[in-house]
């Protein structure tokens, strides 16, 4: 009912042009959501797309975003997603769910000055954190510090694969809940809280 009463949409842009902040307000609508650069979110794919690799833009979306897209409008008025990945698929996305489309254009000069200052600026980088003995200076962001088991990134998971073939319709309520926490999840992400460990000493 909510699904065909309204089109998903799409927020485009160049990095650091403002896209993640209107995802942000957006996601706070009372009538539906917002996901920020949900997985998977195509970066090798696009990359393919863009070099002539890619043999197949309509499957790579099939097995891929529509699932999810399809899957998150059945239980909201509004879905949309923020990714600056997605401009090549934009004609097959929208042939293929007939969405809207969000293109944040900013100055190029300030988007250039913001990706050089960027992680310096709000992150830190390991780089600086390792150089000298001691604590962490003030500028590491403990928060969004993360662990990645890059061989763990292509491992298969049956569950999954198959609940990308079925509709949603056809799920059971603990398949639906699997299918959705594994839709948003960054394969090979640990689970770690960096702040427990380094501030507060936990060891657990």
């Amino acid at each position: 009912m909510k699904g065909q009463q309204s089109r998903p949409i799409f927020i485009l842009s160049c990095a650091r042009s403002g896209s993640t902040s209107l995802c942000r307000i957006l996601n706070e609508a009372s009538n539906g959501r917002c996901e920020l650069e949900p997985s998977p979110n195509l970066n090798r794919e696009t990359r393919d797309m863009m070099e002539g690799r890619l043999k197949d833009a309509v499957l790579t979306l099939e097995n891929s975003i529509i699932p999810r897209v399809r899957a998150e409008m059945e239980h909201v008025e509004v879905y949309g997603e923020k990714n600056v990945t997605y401009g090549p698929f934009i004609p097959f996305l929208h042939d293929m769910l007939n969405c809207k489309f969000v293109f944040i254009k900013r100055d190029g000069r300030e988007v250039v000055r913001s990706l050089v200052n960027w992680h310096e600026a709000k992150f830190g980088t390991v780089y600086r954190e390792c150089r000298e003995p001691g604590g962490l200076t003030p500028e590491a962001f403990l928060r969004e510090s993360r662990i990645i088991r890059r061989d763990a990134i292509n491992l298969e998971d049956r569950e999954f694969e198959r609940l990308r073939k079925i509709a949603v319709s056809d799920m059971t309520k603990d398949e639906y809940e699997y299918f959705k926490v594994k839709s948003r999840e960054t394969p090979g992400r640990m689970v770690v809280d960096f702040r427990r460990a380094l501030e507060e000493g936990d060891r657990e």
